[in-house]
């Protein structure tokens, strides 16, 4: 018979045993072991920058915020056709708002309308407007996936075990499958890869450049200062500037003046409800103007449309920020215009001779009247010797 004070100890550690055990193979565990095995523990995203607060966000954190669903066709490095993706996680806007992006130093306009979003990832970095993300119509435009799936045919073999159905993103992403279109015209093709890492894709743009891969940090960035302050008091009723200024920062340029005139240019006309963050509705109009991104193209032939970025600074010293991705890879035709009529006349003193407007904006804050001057700059744009 066990004396009573070992009995009490062997009891202890038995139960003791049995609690370890129990821990070991818990759900917590085990979820804990599968988080490993993908790779999602190591993923985390840092928004940095022009915020109110610096915020860093796990991939639980990122599933908190809400579920965006969005469809993207990928290429390969040649920009051929390889496969499709389904991509679901927060929208970028929902992302961005617990840092609240605001101005941290004085730029001499009170406005955010002119910061800039840099999405880095471990290959690429990409430039997006504050006014693509926060002022269109929908909020699904640009979205953090969190979670994929490849979207195939209905007459698509099966995918081999663990690949098929939703996957979550991971650090790691093994080769497993050809290229979509070798079943169509029997050329081999480099193997698919799933996504790796967070991802950052747009539904705006009509093709994958700015599609962000192992997304770390989004990067709010100042880039008013890249325009001309404006010297002395503007009258905003009688303001004008004949022929806005344009400059390309470490870029060679064209003319701007002739190119104005090119009978090539594309010239759009759309009519739009105006309504306003402030004012509120400001009335029905028709514009017609010439495509901004169709004239950067001929003025800078060189342009990166996935890095580069226009500062529009209006004669009263209003600013707002396109990314190249608005100007070069929108869905929309001629979606940024230099608008040069508005209800089938030119425009008044204080209107233009042009202003710059984003068709794709729900609120028309971003719309520079009177343009003065046009500033194209790339992120990391190498420095001069």
């Amino acid at each position: 018979m066990l004396r009573a004070p070992i009995a009490r100890t062997l009891i202890v550690g038995t139960l003791f045993l049995s609690l370890w055990v129990f821990l070991a193979v818990s759900p917590a565990s085990a979820a804990s072991a599968t988080t490993e095995a993908t790779g999602t523990e190591r993923l985390s995203l840092v928004i940095k920058g022009a915020v109110a607060k610096e915020t860093t966000f796990s991939v639980a954190d990122l599933k908190a915020l809400g579920t965006r669903q969005i469809r993207v066709k990928i290429r390969d490095t040649k920009g051929d056709y390889q496969c499709a993706w389904e991509l679901r996680g927060p929208s970028l806007r929902d992302v961005l708002t617990p840092a609240n992006p605001t101005k941290t130093a004085e730029d001499g306009f009170n406005r955010t309308l002119d910061l800039l979003i840099a999405a880095s990832g471990s290959a690429k970095k990409a430039a997006f407007s504050y006014g693509e993300i926060f002022l269109n119509s929908a909020d699904d435009t640009f979205v953090v996936a969190t979670d994929w799936q490849f979207i195939l045919p209905h007459k698509h073999p099966a995918l081999p075990a663990g690949v098929d159905g939703w996957q979550a993103c991971s650090a790691k992403s093994p080769e497993f499958l050809q290229s979509c279109v070798s079943c169509h015209n029997g050329t081999p093709q480099p193997p698919i890869s799933a996504p790796i890492g967070l991802v950052l894709a747009s539904i705006a743009d009509r093709n994958d450049s700015r599609l962000v891969q192992e997304l770390k940090t989004l990067e709010v960035q100042q880039v008013g200062s890249f325009a001309t302050p404006i010297a002395g008091k503007v009258e905003k009723e009688t303001m004008w500037a004949e022929t806005p200024a344009l400059k390309a920062l470490g870029s060679a340029c064209k003319a701007f003046s002739g190119l104005l005139k090119d009978p090539a240019l594309t010239n759009a006309s759309f009519e739009d409800d105006s309504v306003g963050l402030g004012k509120g509705f400001h009335g029905r109009h028709k514009y017609d103007g010439i495509d901004l991104g169709q004239l950067l193209q001929k003025a800078i032939p060189t342009a990166d449309p996935i890095r580069g970025f226009l500062v529009v600074t209006g004669a009263d010293g209003y600013r707002s920020v396109f990314s190249g991705g608005e100007l070069f890879l929108g869905t929309t035709p001629a979606q940024i215009l230099l608008i040069n009529q508005e209800d089938q006349k030119p425009l008044n003193k204080g209107q233009g001779r042009y202003k710059a407007f984003s068709r794709d904006d729900f609120f028309v804050d971003r719309c520079i009247r009177t343009v003065g001057e046009l500033v194209w700059e790339e992120l990391d744009r190498p420095a001069k010797q």
